[in-house]
């Protein structure tokens, strides 16, 4: 009798783990991750790692306010070096931020509803990022 009941709470165990693991992962997930990519193609592209330092993501929200953005057109022929977006737990997330490295110096694009706004990086803003994402 009592291996049956073993057996029978092993089971019902092994049943309700990827419930437990969900709800576990959902509520203990940071608020926000900043995501680092890259493009595969014209269309798409994919991101390779996550940074969930609340600090890093603070300081990257801080240097991205700094960036003066204006309308234009990316006259770049390349794809960009750097792709950054910050997803938020709730689903929502920002804009892709497409980066190109010039130098030390870097050029920012980021797709509004109603055109592209370019920015310029210094070299100081680079060295932030590039210490942000590493």
């Amino acid at each position: 009798m009592k291996k049956k009941v073993m057996i029978v709470v092993i089971i019902v165990l092994i049943l309700l783990f990827p419930f437990f693991k969900n709800t576990f992962k959902k509520y203990m997930a940071p608020d926000k991750v900043l995501v680092v990519g890259h493009h595969i193609s014209d269309h798409a592209f994919t991101f390779t790692k996550e940074i969930k330092d609340q600090k890093k993501i603070a300081e990257y929200e801080n240097l991205f306010n700094q960036i003066k953005f204006s309308r234009g057109e990316c006259d770049e022929d390349t794809y960009p070096d750097i792709i950054l977006q910050i997803n938020h737990k709730t689903g929502i997330f920002t804009h892709p931020l497409h980066i190109w490295m010039k130098g030390d110096e870097g050029i920012a694009l980021i797709w509004t509803l109603e055109e592209p706004e370019i920015g310029k990086l210094s070299s100081s803003q680079v060295e932030t990022l590039k210490r942000i994402i590493q």
